[in-house]
């Protein structure tokens, strides 16, 4: 309760203030190194999310407890993702504010409003003579990485990012989008690459990022064995496109997302100190589709990294680590419910019974093992005489553990698919309407299937925290991170 009253209490300052902290705070001592976690779409109630599983789950996992750990010692603030001239951010104008100080529109990717290039903290970083990394649990073309490492006018141009990334100052690149570095023509070079000499490249122009940045001396690895080996500087691309989701991590020999951060901290380390973007990606990607079985396997995700950057930070003290959201993806949150409504009332007929969601419901959502957008691909890919009410029932149940009834899996087979202004994006269409029949069942309630402008936590640890304390825009945010890189 005391975290839910301290977020209110911010909250109701941001009204009354410009900022908490302003810009000429005096910090504490400067740290040595700086680990920026991202969490991209997660807001308050992703973070409620953990707290409620580490409260009530019967089944404790040690990265929640580590992740709870980390929210309750941390101090605490809080930013407004507003971009320059709108009320609602994305990922790309959200991490390059939160990453540079620039103020920006969203979609651009390292630029202001003016499409002037905005130097970033790793950029800062390697000019004080510091090893510098970004890692991604999606792509490394995608809004968030890219916003550490290149300067491009729209976060889709992702054939012009993998080009200037593979000609950035960054250190260490691991993540996935290897169909975005390779030619047009999908060689992969002379020497094949995880036993491959092809894929089927996204590029449409005749660059050739892979062999780039070959030349300019990166280790170019694709699966976990070749990380373990692998030196600086290190590109690590282990998908073709998107790495794969917390209930599939660590398969076909992608390396999870504590084992790209955990080769990266030992390869960053060294006397001057480095600086260290980690993005927990898919949070976002659950929130789209309105999926809180796979957000709370995220989140057992990002827990995972914690635990891990807890060990590291016993060791090595002098590391500032900051945790926060670049936005709020999909409204979520549990609610109170008649339960009258759609059932049979067994008291008087106007009385109202209300279901405050009963702790269990945790339990339910941890046994998910699929996400509903696989389900829902799966689903569609069977032969039209298979897709049927029951087939869809068997396969919800054996990916969630949770019963969706006759009426529902028809009402979902009859419903054209169509998208709407809050749901505008088709690959998650079909798992947001399965969602839609089952959140009443587990008291969850979802607004949009886009991003929010809720206030996004802080969370800070380590020398200079203190300066993230209080509320601020996210474009402060990265003024105050430019701040401490540039003052060691």
């Amino acid at each position: 309760m005391r975290f839910y009253t301290l977020i209110s209490l911010i909250v109701c300052v941001s009204g009354c203030a410009a900022r908490a902290v302003p810009p000429s705070m005096p910090s504490g001592s400067s740290p040595q190194n700086i680990i920026l976690i991202i969490g991209d779409g997660m807001g308050p109630q992703q973070v409620s999310l953990a707290f409620a599983h580490e409260r009530f789950s019967r089944h404790k996992h040690a990265g929640i407890g580590a992740l709870t750990r980390f929210f309750a010692s941390s101090l605490i603030g809080m930013h407004i993702p507003f971009t320059d001239n709108h009320l609602v951010n994305d990922s790309a104008c959200s991490a390059t504010q939160l990453g540079s100080g620039c103020a920006c529109e969203p979609q651009q990717v390292g630029m202001d409003s003016r499409s002037v290039p905005c130097e970033n903290a790793a950029e800062a970083a390697h000019k004080m003579g510091m090893r510098t990394a970004a890692i991604s649990d999606t792509r490394l073309t995608h809004a968030t990485p890219a916003s550490f490492g290149v300067h491009e006018e729209h976060r889709g141009h992702e054939d012009s990012i993998a080009w200037k990334l593979s000609n950035s100052s960054l250190d260490i690149m691991l993540s996935g989008g290897l169909a975005y570095f390779a030619s047009s023509s999908g060689s992969l070079g002379e020497k094949p690459l995880c036993g491959r000499t092809t894929v089927a490249s996204k590029r449409k122009d005749a660059l050739n990022p892979l062999e780039n940045a070959m030349k300019r001396g990166f280790n170019v690895v694709c699966d976990e064995e070749g990380l373990e080996e692998g030196s600086l500087p290190l590109l690590g691309l282990f998908a073709e496109r998107d790495m794969g989701d917390a209930f599939h991590e660590g398969r076909d020999g992608e390396p999870t997302l504590v084992e790209m951060s955990e080769r990266a901290l030992t390869l960053l380390d060294n006397p001057k100190g480095f600086f260290m973007m980690v993005e927990a990606g898919q949070i976002d990607w659950a929130g789209h589709a309105n999926d809180a079985g796979w957000l709370l396997a995220e989140m057992k995700r990002l827990g995972n990294l914690l635990s891990a950057i807890e060990d590291f930070t016993k060791r090595h003290p002098d590391t500032l680590v900051l945790l926060t959201g670049d936005h709020e993806t999909g409204g979520f949150g549990f609610s109170y419910k008649d339960s009258t409504v759609g059932g049979e009332s067994s008291g008087r007929a106007k009385e109202t019974k209300l279901d405050f969601a009963p702790a269990g419901l945790i339990d339910v959502l941890d046994a998910s093992s699929m996400s509903l957008k696989d389900i829902m691909k799966q689903f569609s890919s069977l032969p039209q005489v298979d897709r049927t009410p029951g087939k869809l029932r068997e396969m919800v149940f054996t990916g969630t553990g949770q019963r969706l009834s006759p009426q529902d899996a028809q009402a979902i087979l009859d419903t054209p698919l169509e998208r709407s202004p809050f749901y505008p994006y088709s690959d998650y269409l079909p798992s947001a309407r399965l969602a839609s029949r089952l959140a009443p069942h587990t008291n969850i309630a979802w607004s949009t299937g886009t991003h929010t402008s809720t206030p996004i936590p802080i969370f800070a640890a380590g020398p200079g925290g203190e300066r993230f304390r209080g509320v601020m825009t996210s474009k402060e945010f990265g003024e105050q991170l430019l701040q401490i890189v540039k003052r060691r």
